[in-house]
């Protein structure tokens, strides 16, 4: 497998949980941590992919990495892939947009967001351990869950507001583009991964599993990705 890769974690997880897919050599964003960044007072910021863009070797719209991301991450690794030129691009989980809008039916409805929010702020709440349960994850995974309820309200506030579908191009002449999506995701609906990977030329694969379906078949994935030559 090609080991160079910029990988974008999810919500609320740190993206250690990819290391068994895209490997050792590769560099883990967590985007919990870039999220105060991107949200002003619970307002998207309109130049977050720029601001995604400053933080990462892709700084100067040239690098040998290639791209991937899972859920949140995918959703920010899709939108700095419509900015800058890459030769690989891998979507885990993925969406064009994480709610429901005019022409898009494919996503949550706002309220769920808003209530998770009001749920961080409780002492003692277990949000994010629904979440994790939602998505296939428990257990020592989620034990490594250490951000600030600020970053993760922000990250909710990103994923109510963020909307990838008029940014979207074919880059299937520049860029080999691979959506993987679970066939039982509780959380992003495969069809709209599929929506995604129709707009951008991406290949599209369902797996079996939920919203981490990669948790249990790393190897199967990696293989997936870059099959051995």
């Amino acid at each position: 497998m090609h080991d160079k890769w910029v990988v974008f974690g999810g919500w609320a997880l740190r993206p250690d949980l990819l290391r068994p897919v895209f490997g050792e050599n590769s560099i883990y964003v967590d985007i919990n941590d870039m999220m105060p960044l991107l949200v002003d007072n619970g307002r998207l910021r309109p130049d977050w992919v720029d601001i995604v863009r400053a933080k990462t070797v892709f700084s100067d719209r040239q690098s040998d990495y290639d791209l991937a991301g899972w859920s949140t991450g995918a959703i920010v690794a899709c939108g700095l892939a419509m900015t800058v030129p890459v030769k690989n691009l891998v979507l885990l989980s993925s969406t064009p947009s994480f709610c429901r809008r005019e022409g898009f039916a494919f996503g949550q409805r706002p309220g769920v967001l808003d209530v998770m929010r009001k749920g961080l702020q409780k002492p003692g709440n277990n949000v994010v351990g629904d979440f994790g349960i939602r998505s296939g994850i428990a257990g020592a995974a989620l034990v490594k869950v250490i951000h600030e309820p600020k970053s993760l309200v922000d990250g909710l506030h990103f994923l109510e507001q963020v909307n990838l579908l008029p940014h979207l191009k074919n880059i299937a002449s520049s860029t080999r583009a691979r959506v993987y999506h679970g066939d039982k995701d509780l959380i992003i609906p495969h069809e709209a991964g599929k929506v995604l990977a129709n707009r951008i030329g991406a290949e599209f694969s369902l797996m079996p599993g939920g919203h981490a379906f990669f948790m249990g078949q790393h190897l199967q994935i990696a293989k997936a990705i870059c099959p051995p030559k």
